[in-house]
Parts: structure tokens; sequence; C-alpha cells
């Protein structure tokens, strides 16, 4: 081989190097499997319908500006790879945590956007979430079960929507949640009990609802509990005793609390 073909081979070698890294920078970060969960959450609720402009407003002002980002877009290459990443550049109402190789996302929070149609089962398979809020939507349906799969959230407020159905079972497996907010819906059915398995709860919104039946007992045993809220609701019987031994509660249906319930249905 003449000294000119190896140099040709080295400079082709090294020409099909720099493409492979220069790609491998362009790829996204993001999992394939993960920005499809995102994508079929916005055919379920309507994305080419959302309000990008309320939903940056509500966003900056309830949780920071840090969550502003692009519009949401799922264009694919001629091998059906997504082009653009949600972490990099940012969608909107999206928080991600990276690493040099690969982008989980954390925060989902498109609130006040014009969201309509229903929660799809898969958003239960994005388990890196840790803050989901839908707030001031017009999703409905029943809550999928499968959100109780989301073993690291720790906010998940889903009030003023239109959900019905009832509370989805196994919220008990959450074992990481301090703010549980499903009020101003149309849920129906009871409170569920197992709830109080939630030992780290702080925030407990279900008001606003048209539940029945009588206010478990076992609430009680949320000892971290400051805002407890079932107003609104179809409640029957009496407020249980258990309730007096939480003493971090500052709030109580639409009352501040004062240790025996001074103020409360008076």
């Amino acid at each position: 081989m003449t000294m000119t073909k190896l140099h040709f081979l080295q400079l082709l070698l090294v020409m099909l190097g720099l493409c492979f890294v220069c790609n491998a920078r362009n790829a996204p970060k993001t999992k394939n499997s993960v920005i499809a969960l995102l994508e079929e959450f916005y055919d379920s609720t309507g994305g080419p319908n959302w309000n990008y402009t309320s939903m940056r407003t509500l966003t900056e002002i309830e949780e920071g500006a840090y969550l502003s980002g692009i519009n949401w877009n799922f264009t694919k290459d001629s091998n059906n790879a997504y082009i653009v990443d949600p972490c990099e550049p940012k969608f909107q109402a999206l928080n991600c945590t990276c690493d040099e190789t690969i982008c989980n996302i954390t925060i989902l929070s498109p609130l006040g956007g014009n969201l309509k149609g229903t929660i799809p089962k898969s958003l239960g398979n994005l388990t890196t979430l840790t803050h989901l809020n839908l707030r001031r939507n017009s999703l409905g349906g029943p809550i999928p079960e499968e959100l109780t799969q989301l073993k690291f959230l720790q906010h998940m407020h889903l009030s003023d929507n239109q959900f019905t159905s009832t509370v989805p079972k196994g919220l008990e497996k959450m074992s990481s949640l301090v703010h549980l907010d499903l009020g101003a819906n149309r849920l129906t059915g009871t409170i569920p009990k197992e709830i109080a398995k939630i030992v780290s709860l702080e925030m407990l919104h279900i008001g606003d609802n048209f539940l029945t039946s009588s206010i478990p007992s076992e609430l009680g045993e949320l000892k971290n509990l400051s805002l407890l809220d079932f107003g609104g609701s179809d409640l029957t019987g009496t407020i249980p005793r258990s309730l007096g031994l939480l003493t971090k509660l500052t709030w109580l249906g639409e009352y501040e609390y004062e240790h025996k319930f001074k103020y409360l249905y008076s």
C-alpha cells in the first residue's frame, strides 16, 4: 500500500470519527422512549391547542421562570428518531436533571395551559418525576391508577379540572408524596383510608368534589400534615377526634385551625 493510500484511509477514519462525535453531541440526551411518553401525553391532552401564553404566565407566577422554555416539538428524522431534545433546549413547563450522557425529566407543570382530554396511563412510566402540576385545565376522565407508580413523586397537583370516577387506588404506594391536591374536580365515592399510610404527607386537598361517607379516622395518623381540606363535598358524620392529634395542622377546610376546631362549622 502506497503512502498516499495510507494517508487517505487515515484521513477517512478521522473524518468518520469526527462525524460520529458530532452526531453523538447533537443526539438528544433524553431517551427516545421518554420523549415518546411526552408525545403521548401531548396528543392525549390536546397539545396542538395548548395555550402557551397562559401557561407561561401562570407558571412564572406560581412556579418560577426556570420552567419557561420552547413550545413542544416532536419532529423526527428519517430514522424515526426525535430531533429536538425536550431537555436541551428545554420544553415549556419541564425541568430536567442532566449529566454528560443522559437527561431525566423531574418536573411536568403545564398548569393553566388549556389542556383538554385525559391523562394517558403511560404517564405512570415517567418514573423520574418528582413534581406533577396539571392544575387549572380541563382534563377529564378517571385519574389513572398508573400514576401511583411514580414512587419519587413529591408533589401531585390535579385540582381545578374535571376528573371523574373515584380517588385512584394505590396512593399509599407513593411514599414520597408531600403535597396531594385532588380538589375541585368531579370525584365520587369515599376518601380512601389508605391515604393515611403516606406518612410524608404535609398537604391533602381533596375538597370540592362529590365525595360521600364519613371522614376516615385514620387520617389522624398523618403526623406531618399542616393543611387538610375536605370541604365542599357531601361528607357525612362527625369530625374524627383523631384529627385533634395533628399538632402541625394549621389549616382545616376553609378555616384556620386552633386545636379545638374553634371556627370549624360553627
